[in-house]
């Protein structure tokens, strides 16, 4: 057995006006290494009146909620088919989201 703990933590937050975005990592622990091997979960929360949050509803959220993501052809992330999907990066800001995976890129943009 190996002697290493795994954790979640945020490593990367990004804020609209709004709304907010938050990407965890997992990383390894061990007796003289810190390591993030994996990142991939993403979480929303804030306004999603014009579905900004990627949850698949115009709700809005007072605590985070965990983005889905998969592998699939669909233009939102949050469909539940294909195999799941890790982010590498997120961005949002007054009119969008953005989040970058290891297969597609995903922007939700506000209606003007």
């Amino acid at each position: 057995m190996l002697n290493q703990t795994l954790r979640y933590y945020i490593i990367k937050v990004s804020c609209g006006p709004a709304h907010t975005i938050a990407l965890s990592g997992i990383i390894t622990l061990k007796m003289k290494d810190s390591n993030i091997i994996d990142s991939g979960e993403v979480f929303a929360w804030g306004n999603g009146e014009n579905g900004q949050l990627g949850l698949g509803n115009r709700l809005n959220q007072l605590t985070p909620q965990q983005i889905k993501l998969y592998h699939n052809n669909n233009e939102t992330p949050n469909r539940n088919s294909g195999q799941p999907d890790s982010a590498i990066d997120i961005s949002c800001g007054k009119r969008h989201t953005g989040i970058i995976t290891s297969s597609k890129f995903y922007l939700k943009t506000k209606s003007l």
